[in-house]
């Protein structure tokens, strides 16, 4: 269930980032790179917010994206 405060544009962003890490599977991002790569810088913190709520799901896991920062790596396991 969906957490009250959470809005459609961060539901969209949650999918968007599932998504994006599930097509590099076993590759980490961190927001910096993953907003950097996905040409959504301005939706910086929302894709830090969805990659917090990734971390919590099967499948996800944190792993050091190739900048060095700590980032979230979708392990494979677990998909729906």
């Amino acid at each position: 269930m969906a957490q009250a405060s959470s809005s459609p544009a961060d539901s969209l962003t949650e999918s968007t980032v599932r998504q994006w890490l599930r097509e590099r599977r076993g590759v980490a991002f961190c927001c910096a790179c993953l907003a950097a790569q996905t040409h959504q810088a301005s939706d910086r913190a929302r894709i830090a917010a969805a990659l917090n709520v990734l971390t919590k799901r099967p499948g996800f896991l944190p792993g050091r994206c190739a900048c060095g920062a700590v980032g979230v790596r979708c392990s494979g396991e677990h998909q729906q």
